[in-house]
């Protein structure tokens, strides 16, 4: 039931709304392949709407819905050096994760994570039917939704663009490519547990608006 005290929430950039979703879904788009159709999660993770101008997949359908997201995760809390390289590759930290580095972009949302080991995966990619559920809240502030601020959004934009130049770079080496395919499929089955491990997941469940007439999110 969506709670009295927010209003249901537009799918504005910069917004952050549950779904059930793989990691698998991000790292398909970004290898071109076969795109992963199953959820894969017993739990919602965290999904940021990016702004229009970040460039969606190669081989984006223009049937595909234009908004473009990031998935969130948190691989289980496993250590960076373990991930798979494709995800070593784009995931963003977001403080106050305890993983990051002194040189590198870190987002920091409208409220301080309530998980020291959140990642944003720096693929965007389209928003599937019916993917989202709710808007995305912690335990400590239930009735404040999470969000990116613009500036913030900005910054998360240009990054996203950074790494997947970068990525389009790297896929051009067929060997490389194949490499980078087979790590990948065998890090997930060495570790296969990431995808079914809470978020410190939500209290309170807002569903998204419908796009004729909805009020604003909360900012």
């Amino acid at each position: 039931m969506t709670s009295p005290s927010l209003p249901p929430a537009e799918e504005q950039p910069g917004n952050i709304f549950a779904g059930y979703s793989s990691v698998k879904m991000p790292a398909h788009k970004a290898f071109e392949i076969d795109p992963y159709q199953g959820s894969g999660k017993k739990h919602p993770r965290p999904h940021i709407i990016l702004p229009s101008w970040v460039p969606g997949p190669v081989s984006m359908n223009p049937q595909h819905s234009k908004t473009l997201i990031c998935s969130m995760a948190t691989f289980d809390n496993v250590p960076r050096t373990t991930l798979a390289e494709v995800f070593s590759h784009f995931v963003i930290p977001v403080y106050p994760n305890t993983q990051r580095r002194s040189d590198e972009y870190t987002l920091n949302a409208t409220i301080d994570w309530d998980n020291d080991n959140q990642w944003v995966i720096g693929i965007a990619y389209p928003v599937p039917p019916g993917l989202f559920t709710h808007q995305w809240t912690q335990r400590r502030y239930p009735y404040l939704p999470m969000r990116v601020a613009e500036d913030e959004l900005d910054k998360l934009g240009e990054v996203v663009i950074q790494r997947r130049r970068k990525w389009l770079q790297m896929m051009r080496n067929p060997d490389m490519r194949r490499t980078l395919i087979i790590d990948f499929y065998n890090t997930r089955r060495n570790s296969n547990r990431s995808s079914n491990r809470p978020n410190h997941t939500i209290q309170r469940q807002v569903p998204p608006a419908q796009p004729s007439g909805s009020a604003s999110a909360v900012r």
